[in-house]
């Protein structure tokens, strides 16, 4: 549900943002996530199905830092993809398979370090500056993207004889034969024609 409100924020109110503004503000919303959840957690102790009533109000934040950190983690995706439209098509499976990994390299970070007797605000403390190398890397994206201009791939049987012509017109550019390849590209452009 909260992904879907997200959806909805990206859709009427951040389209007219900046990628870089919006992905800002994803890592603003994580990091008070993660360091409002490790504050709740400080000074609690682990009783399964005991909640102190001076400590309650530190479950509804906790509650409200979670669906913080939910929805700009959706906001966040909606914002790669949308960059990830300026790439090759089999950059989105390499997304894809990254945010699946990372549910599974999560979790088993999170059991591991409880294992290892970390306290649980110890945890999310440590997964606040996890947010530093995710805007580092998001910045990248969106500097490589306008480095590049959308060209729609066009697929196309191997070894065809336009997969052969645009071959040839590639060598003829490196090899600095212009001419020869303006006369070429006339002669197709007259011929697509009739």
């Amino acid at each position: 549900m909260f992904g879907m409100f997200a959806r909805l924020i990206n859709a009427v109110w951040c389209l007219q943002t900046s990628h870089k503004v919006r992905q800002w503000g994803v890592t603003i919303a994580m990091t008070a996530g993660f360091v409002l959840i490790s504050w709740c957690l400080m000074g609690t102790q682990r009783t399964p199905g005991y909640i102190n009533p001076k400590l309650e109000y530190k479950f509804w934040i906790s509650l409200v830092a979670s669906t913080i950190i939910g929805i700009s983690t959706a906001l966040g995706e909606a914002n790669v993809v949308a960059l990830l439209k300026n790439f090759p098509s089999r950059t989105i499976g390499y997304f894809g398979s990254g945010t699946g990994f990372a549910g599974i390299s999560g979790t088993s970070m999170l059991l591991l370090m409880n294992a290892a007797g970390m306290k649980d605000w110890a945890i999310y403390m440590t997964a606040a500056p996890t947010t530093i190398p995710y805007i580092y890397c998001c910045l990248w994206i969106i500097q490589k993207s306008h480095m590049y201009k959308f060209v729609p791939e066009v697929i196309k049987a191997p070894n065809s004889e336009v997969d052969n012509f645009e071959k040839q017109q590639n060598d003829e550019l490196l090899a600095g034969d212009s001419a020869k390849l303006a006369a070429k590209l006339n002669v197709t452009e007259e011929m697509s024609r009739t």
